[in-house]
C-alpha cells in the first residue's frame, strides 16, 4: 500500500521518493518493514486546482528497506541486488 499527499507545487523529480510501508501476514508493528523508493519520471493534471489524474514511474532499484540498515537481514526483506531484482 502507498499513499500519496499531492499539492500543486512543482517538484524536482529526482530527489522525491515514496515512503512505502509492507507487513508480513498480520498486520502488526513488530512484523512490517518500512522504507522508500525514488521516483524515475511523473506527471500529475489538473482541471483548476483539482486534481483529475497523473502517473508515476518508480525506479525499483533505489528500494530501501530503511529500519533495516546496517542489519544482515535487510537483502532478504529486500530481495535480490538491485542489478537482478524483477519487479513486475
Amino acid at each position: 500500500m502507498c499513499s500519496f499527499f499531492v499539492s500543486a507545487q512543482t517538484k524536482n523529480i529526482t530527489s522525491s521518493e515514496i515512503r512505502w510501508k509492507a507487513y508480513k501476514t498480520l498486520k502488526a508493528e513488530s512484523m512490517s518493514h518500512d522504507g522508500t523508493v525514488k521516483l524515475k519520471s511523473g506527471n500529475l493534471t489538473f482541471n483548476g486546482n483539482e486534481l483529475t489524474g497523473g502517473n508515476f514511474i518508480i525506479n525499483m532499484n533505489t528500494i530501501d528497506a530503511e529500519d533495516m540498515n546496517e542489519n544482515p537481514k535487510q537483502k532478504k526483506v529486500l530481495g535480490k541486488s538491485p542489478e537482478k531484482r524483477r519487479f513486475l
